[in-house]
């Protein structure tokens, strides 16, 4: 995050809130500190729910790119890579190792 930090200037960030990376994510950004930091938690954790709770995110808050951290089940985050697509912003994969 330090390194996309350095080149964006991140002012906003979105998050659900959740123990693992989005919680590290949270606190990372409340030290730096992020201007806005938005927590938006999803009804349920469905693949369903999640994808759209991306969709209204991505339909109402301007988003400079989207930060995909690996899943402890290895899980695809090929929606993730869709919707950056779609929305035409960018998308940055952290890599498996990245502690």
């Amino acid at each position: 995050m330090n390194a996309i930090h350095s080149r964006r200037k991140i002012t906003t960030l979105i998050t659900g809130g959740h123990a693992g990376a989005e919680e590290m994510l949270l606190w990372w950004a409340i030290q730096k500190p992020i201007d806005r930091i938005l927590v938006i938690p999803p009804k349920s954790l469905s693949y369903v729910d999640l994808i759209l709770r991306y969709r209204e995110i991505l339909a109402k808050y301007p988003v400079g790119g989207i930060v995909v951290f690996p899943g402890l089940g290895g899980g695809s985050y090929e929606h993730l890579d869709k919707l950056a697509r779609q929305y035409r912003i960018a998308l940055w994969n952290v890599p498996r190792d990245w502690q």
